[in-house]
């Protein structure tokens, strides 16, 4: 028979992680078993089961020979509707003609089996008749069987998409530790070859995660020197891949063009790589001194960019209201758009001139994000 025990703290793979959202997956399923055989043959798995309204999760540990002879083991990936009276453990099992003809009802064990390392995973899946784990209420009548091969299908194809993508994370995460450590205990002798080493596969890695993302919403997403640098730097995949998703995210609300030709650029200033952003301010050039009215109008731009940088750095929002608070003397917001309106010739032929400049304000400051729209709508119309 089966035996069970305690499941120990340990990197989640695959099947450890599929196996912790199950129970969010399907409210209320009853229970879910994981069958697969290690590298040296011994058989493994895991339990979850609903006991007193709580998840329990423990291992497998199994010699059964029931379980290695059984057909079930052979199988190729896919997925079928079993009876309990079928499963390859836990007693004797009836064979299918001893099944009664109208048992199809009562075949609510969805059993998925899906290729991992040199073998095949199994999950026995225990659904209840009613369908109450899809998050149906009130519905009358068991699973048909036109329910039950959608569902199937399905579930199948979510667990073979998730081995996938978890694989794919396993594997850069290992990559990036390994890289990372031959950095770090390098030789004086190597550590030119480690960092270039580290900076391809980051580079690799980010250009691929880039195509990912750029099809999933239809833009093509680029990252900039900078930012890539920023990205180099970092010592966590987990982190680099949160910030990088954050940052692309935030380019593409940003961006108001309705070009689809047009490329989506990721600045380092849109990575948030801790709990703390730093941005710089780029509000100094070489030969950038302007006179009279447009050095005030310069000014203007430097304290909002400052401003900005200031509630960058604290994960704010950059919003009219908060800049005008954040400056020297504070003011509203609509002071700060109505300075904005009196300066907007100025204003524009700065940012024309000095592309550089005030990147923050220019992408995530409303006021001035509108002014440039403004002027770019009323030269379409000229």
């Amino acid at each position: 028979m089966i035996q069970f025990t305690s499941i120990p703290e340990r990197p989640l793979n695959c099947r450890e992680a599929l196996m912790q959202v199950w129970a969010d997956i399907f409210p209320g399923i009853d229970r879910v078993v994981l069958l697969y055989n290690h590298l040296n043959g011994d058989l493994g798995g895991e339990e979850l089961i609903l006991v007193d309204k709580q998840y329990r999760r423990r291992n497998v540990i199994g010699s059964d020979r029931l379980l290695r002879k059984d057909a079930f083991f052979d199988a190729q990936p896919g997925y079928n509707w079993i009876h309990k009276d079928q499963l390859p453990f836990e007693g004797e099992q009836q064979m299918p003609g001893q099944l009664k003809i109208f048992s199809e009802f009562q075949h609510v064990v969805l059993h998925i089996k899906m290729r991992f390392e040199d073998g095949i995973d199994h999950y026995f899946l225990f659904f209840r008749e009613d369908q109450s784990n899809f998050g149906i209420h009130r519905i009358q009548g068991a699973l048909d069987t036109g329910r039950k091969a959608l569902i199937g299908s399905i579930v199948y194809r979510f667990v073979r998409t998730f081995y996938q993508t978890k694989s794919r994370d396993i594997q850069y995460i290992k990559q990036f530790t390994d890289v990372v450590k031959s950095v770090l205990n390098g030789k004086d002798d190597c550590n030119v070859s480690n960092e270039d080493e580290k900076r391809l596969w980051v580079s690799q890695w980010a250009e691929d995660f880039l195509v990912s993302l750029s099809d999933k919403h239809s833009v093509n997403l680029q990252i900039s020197k900078s930012a890539l640098e920023k990205l180099i730097s970092c010592g966590s995949f987990k982190k680099a891949k949160e910030a990088l998703i954050k940052a692309a995210g935030l380019v593409i609300m940003l961006n108001t063009s309705a070009n689809d030709d047009k490329d989506y650029i990721i600045h380092s200033q849109y990575l948030n790589l801790g709990e703390h952003r730093e941005h710089t301010p780029n509000t100094s050039s070489e030969n950038f001194k302007p006179k009279g009215r447009l050095a005030r109008t310069k000014s203007l731009l430097d304290n909002l960019e400052q401003a900005a940088a200031e509630l960058y750095s604290r994960g704010d929002d950059i919003t009219g209201a908060s800049v005008g608070q954040m400056l020297k003397r504070p003011v509203s917001a609509p002071a700060i758009t109505d300075a904005l309106r009196k300066n907007s010739e100025r204003i524009l032929r700065l940012l024309n001139k000095y592309p550089d400049q005030w990147p923050l304000i220019r992408e995530q400051f409303r006021p001035l994000v509108n002014l440039v729209e403004k002027s770019v709508n009323m030269r379409g119309v000229g």
